[in-house]
């Protein structure tokens, strides 16, 4: 009588627990620590995640990647092709293909006012592959490469892959869709 009660205390207590680190910010280290506490941005300075014991700044050189639980994103350090040195990008599909969004802000300033454009980037990668540009709401750059590379991406799963291919529209929505039906159906197997 007793052990069945223990038992279903134990299960309640694990699921509390994790429930409990999974509603924490976090950062994970390049040594592959996680260290859990709250993520802020203290004024001209970079994110830090402050705990108990210590602070943790959210540096390219010390932390692969950190979690927002508030807004549930997750920052992984990845390089953009092109550049050389790597930055934080927002992981917004995590599975065979991660897809990471990039958001650029530029703003100018002139003696009859100011203004600023926001430029969004889709990047996708395999596993350690090579990120590739797959999306972006600039004007500038070639659709037709962008396509390719979604078309390299999904090419290895037959029924995703021929979704694509019969869309009509190349969207933010339906890639995102088209990724996480592939991410799907890869755990699935």
């Amino acid at each position: 009588m007793l052990r069945p009660k223990l038992l279903a205390l134990a299960v309640i207590l694990c699921i509390t627990v994790t429930g409990y680190c999974q509603k924490q910010d976090y950062v994970v280290t390049l040594a592959n620590d996680t260290v859990y506490g709250k993520i802020k941005k203290p004024l001209f300075q970079k994110y830090q995640l402050t705990n108990d014991t210590s602070t943790y700044p959210c540096d390219i050189r010390t932390v692969a990647s950190y979690y927002f639980s508030k807004k549930k994103e997750l920052y992984r350090q990845q390089t953009i092709p092109g550049d050389k040195k790597a930055s934080f990008l927002l992981c917004i599909e995590d599975g065979k293909i991660q897809l990471y969004e990039y958001e650029r802000t530029i703003s100018t300033f002139s003696p009859n006012g100011g203004s600023s454009s926001t430029t969004i980037i889709w990047y996708a990668k395999k596993a350690d592959g090579e990120m590739v540009e797959i999306k972006t709401n600039a004007l500038m750059g070639s659709r037709e490469k962008r396509k390719q590379h979604v078309s390299d991406l999904l090419k290895d799963n037959e029924e995703v892959y021929k979704q694509f291919l019969d869309a009509s529209s190349f969207s933010f929505k339906t890639i995102r869709k088209l990724i996480q039906q592939y991410n799907l159906q890869a755990t699935s197997k």
